[in-house]
C-alpha cells in the first residue's frame, strides 16, 4: 500500500471480530514515515473515532483534531 502526505487512512485499534463492533480511527496523513513512537507509524490529523462500531466523534474523549500515530500495519486507505 502506497501512503502519501494528504491521504485520508483508516487504522483499527484493535483486530475486527464477529459480535463486536469495530474500534477505529480516521484521518489525514501528516507525517508517512515517523519514529516519534519509536517504531514505524503515520502521524495524522484524526477525523473520525469509532468505538465498538459507534462514532465517538461527539464525545469529550474522541480523538478527532488531535495528532493520533497509528501502526503502519493496522492500516488501510480509506477512499470514503
Amino acid at each position: 500500500m502506497k501512503v502519501a502526505v494528504g491521504d485520508k487512512i483508516r487504522s483499527y485499534d484493535f483486530k475486527p471480530m464477529d459480535g463486536r463492533g469495530d474500534c477505529y480511527v480516521e484521518g489525514i496523513v501528516e507525517v508517512v514515515n515517523c519514529t516519534e513512537t519509536y517504531y514505524q507509524s503515520y502521524k495524522i490529523t484524526c477525523t473520525k473515532d469509532v468505538f465498538g462500531g459507534e462514532d465517538q466523534s461527539g464525545e469529550k474523549s474522541s480523538r478527532v483534531g488531535k495528532i493520533v500515530f497509528v501502526d503502519r500495519k493496522s492500516t488501510r486507505l480509506n477512499s470514503s
